[in-house]
């Protein structure tokens, strides 16, 4: 995926571009980050409320779905790349995906903590705020380049 991005982005680039190694190590150094900071989340938040027997599975339940998630993201983003012309329509599918991924997400955290509907919604809220911090910080190491 990084190397569709920075295919796309050195073809339109006028400027300097750092090597494709050094954008390739900046980008995993934040994936690296985000799979970090969602386990110290929930590390927090389960040891907040006194839950510490859930961390374990819920960090490795959290995990195989990021997996899943980012296979089912590619569907749209894959066909925006090859289908521009349906971008808008496109646009609204990875919408429809992405609230049907973060739902999905809130159902697996509460059936991991047996129907805390609170806590679930918690850390999945603090998932999606890490998520949009780190998709910021993302963007704006890209653009930088």
């Amino acid at each position: 995926m990084w190397s569709l991005l920075w295919n796309k982005l050195s073809a339109q680039s006028s400027g300097e571009i750092i090597s494709k190694t050094g954008f390739m190590l900046q980008l995993t150094f934040i994936d690296v980050l985000g799979w970090v900071m969602s386990a110290a989340a929930i590390f927090i938040i389960l040891s907040a409320v006194n839950m510490k027997k859930a961390i374990g599975p819920l960090i490795i339940a959290s995990n195989w779905f990021s997996l899943l998630a980012v296979y089912v993201f590619f569907i749209p983003d894959t066909l925006s790349y090859f289908l521009p012309a349906l971008s808008e329509f496109i646009d609204v599918v990875d919408f429809i995906v992405y609230f049907t991924i973060v739902g999905l997400y809130f159902r697996l955290v509460r059936h991991v903590l047996g129907d805390q509907k609170m806590i679930a919604f918690a850390i999945t809220l603090a998932s999606l705020v890490m998520g949009l911090f780190l998709s910021s910080l993302a963007f704006q190491s890209v653009m930088q380049t």
